[in-house]
C-alpha cells in the first residue's frame, strides 16, 4: 500500500532512490550495532526498503522499458525476486 503512495508522491525515480537509501541505512545500522535493539531497527529499515522496492521497481521498469521488451523485463524482475 505504501509503495504506491510513495511512487505517486515522490515519483518513480525518487522512490527507487529512497529504497536504496533505506537499504544503505539499514545495513549500516545492522553492521555497526552494538546491541540487539539496533540490529532489529536495521532489519526494520531494510524491510521497509524491500517492501517499497517490490512495488516501485516493477512500475519503474515498465515505464522505462521499450514496449517490445517490457513483459520480459518485468517478468525477469519478479522471478529473480522469488529466487
Amino acid at each position: 500500500i505504501a509503495g504506491g503512495v510513495v511512487a505517486d508522491a515522490l515519483g518513480r525515480r525518487q522512490g527507487v532512490r529512497l529504497c536504496a537509501v533505506s537499504f544503505m541505512l539499514g545495513s549500516l545500522l545492522m553492521g555497526l550495532a552494538p546491541g540487539f535493539g539496533l540490529v532489529l531497527g536495521g532489519r526494520f529499515v531494510v524491510g521497509v526498503g524491500t517492501g517499497l522496492s517490490g512495488v516501485i521497481n516493477p512500475i519503474y521498469l515498465a515505464e522505462l522499458a521499450p514496449s517490445s521488451r517490457r513483459g520480459q523485463l518485468v517478468t525477469a524482475n519478479e522471478i529473480l525476486l522469488t529466487m
